[in-house]
């Protein structure tokens, strides 16, 4: 973490601002989850004016290292001159421009709700959807031996199409290593499965299976990185995909 040696004025603006900050509405669609969330741009919609207000302003600076070792660094200002902030270790999928931005985007948009501590509407659940099967709709018929014999066959076996619970999988952990764009997290699944394909309803349960261990190897690492450790409080489940 960095910080300057006082940051009396710049709790005393972040208390002020939190005080009118109100709970950003989820309206940006998330095709993976059928749900909405809270976008970057939404989100500073309505938090730049009241920032202003306040005296603070929240600066991202996305930094590559000779080694080709990305990371953001986000620093909380105040028109005092004092400031806090922390910097991140970001993971790229591939060494290419289109990676860097994705990984970018997702860092910023946690990194800035986390330390101005803004509350999005609803509770963040992605993760108990990602890793549980969904609850049955209320007035839903109970799934008993009957209604389990009439999935189409080979749906959801090692040998037939993927389920529904291994696509809610992908879509979380794509989006705790940074992808964010479909388009990246696509290329990332071609790179795995060696082919094409258009929906992830094509997918097979052994390469979607490929997928999601490729994936939680690519998070586990994300997780041990010790620099990782000291820094601003971000979000451990994603919002959205």
């Amino acid at each position: 973490m960095i910080r300057s040696e006082s940051i009396n004025d710049l709790l005393g603006a972040l208390v002020a601002f939190q005080a009118e900050m109100p709970v950003v509405p989820k309206r940006t669609d998330n095709p993976f989850f059928k749900s909405k969330y809270a976008d970057l741009a939404e989100i500073k919609k309505i938090a730049q004016p009241l920032l202003s207000k306040h005296g603070l302003s929240v600066v991202s600076l996305p930094e590559s290292d000779e080694e080709g070792k990305a990371s953001l660094t986000l620093i909380l200002f105040h028109t005092s001159g004092q400031f806090i902030g922390s910097s991140r270790t970001l993971y790229l999928v591939k060494p290419d421009p289109q990676s860097f931005g994705s990984a970018v985007t997702y860092a910023r948009r946690y990194g800035f709700t986390a330390i101005l501590d803004i509350v999005t509407e609803g509770e963040d659940d992605d993760g108990e959807a990602a890793t549980h099967a969904a609850e049955p709709r209320k007035g839903a018929t109970p799934r008993t031996s009957t209604t389990r014999n009439s999935v189409p066959e080979g749906v959801g076996t090692r040998t037939g199409l993927a389920n529904e619970k291994q696509i809610k999988l992908v879509a979380y952990l794509c989006s705790k290593v940074g992808l964010d764009e479909r388009e990246d997290r696509h290329d990332y699944i071609r790179g795995i499965i060696k082919r094409e394909f258009a929906s992830s309803k094509e997918l097979t349960y052994s390469e979607v299976d490929k997928v999601i261990k490729a994936l939680k190897a690519d998070e586990a690492k994300a997780e041990h990185d010790p620099e990782d450790a000291d820094g601003v409080p971000w979000a451990d489940s994603p919002e959205s995909f």
